[in-house]
């Protein structure tokens, strides 16, 4: 459940921004999420291989996302995602040094978030991207300990609740102008005040 919903709340992200780079980050958020988990929960197949990309394509993907958020438009920002993503899929003993990417791009992204969220006076939004963000930073100390059923079961209970808030945050902003937009002014600035 939580790899969905995390899917859904990056491509409903990406549409809001609506930047190429964006739905690229999408992709490999829901692909690192998704394909590796959902292929082991399904018991289709348990590929470490593809365990190991886990953390280069939701690091590099969150940090491409968060880069849209901010209203960085620099292909070569994505260029530069992309590469080390594959880089860290293709050598598996550098992958976990992603995890550092992953924090600081989700980091990143919910603050740009947030920064719409308050700027529309949207508390409740700004709550749910806090406590999804929480719940990021509550997952890391709990994987290293002791993996009982019990524990297993507090960390998907978690990550669900924490990807829940973020996919209702997303859905929440899609109205909301990104501050990038809103700063924009379409008209020369001799058109301003009539002149």
């Amino acid at each position: 459940m939580p790899v969905i919903l995390g899917a859904v709340a990056a491509a409903l992200t990406a549409y809001r921004l609506r930047q190429p780079a964006g739905y690229v980050a999408a992709v490999m958020i829901a692909a690192g999420k998704a394909t590796w988990k959902l292929l082991a929960a399904a018991d289709i197949a348990d590929l470490p291989r593809l365990a190991d990309a886990l953390f280069p394509l939701m690091g590099c993907g969150f940090v491409l996302l968060a880069a849209a958020a901010w209203g960085l438009r620099n292909p070569a920002v994505a260029v530069i995602c992309c590469a080390a993503a594959a880089l860290g899929v293709a050598i598996p003993s550098i992958a976990d040094g992603f995890l550092v990417a992953a924090i600081v791009g989700v980091t990143a992204l919910f603050v740009a978030l947030g920064r719409d969220a308050r700027r529309a006076r949207d508390t409740p939004t700004v709550a749910l991207l806090a406590c999804s963000l929480l719940a990021t930073y509550a997952l890391g100390p709990m994987s290293s300990g002791e993996q009982t059923m019990t524990a297993q079961w507090i960390e998907q209970s978690i990550n669900s609740a924490g990807q829940a808030a973020f996919a209702l945050a997303a859905w929440r902003l899609l109205p909301i102008p990104t501050s990038r937009r809103e700063t924009t002014n379409p008209r020369p600035p001799s058109a301003v005040g009539g002149s």
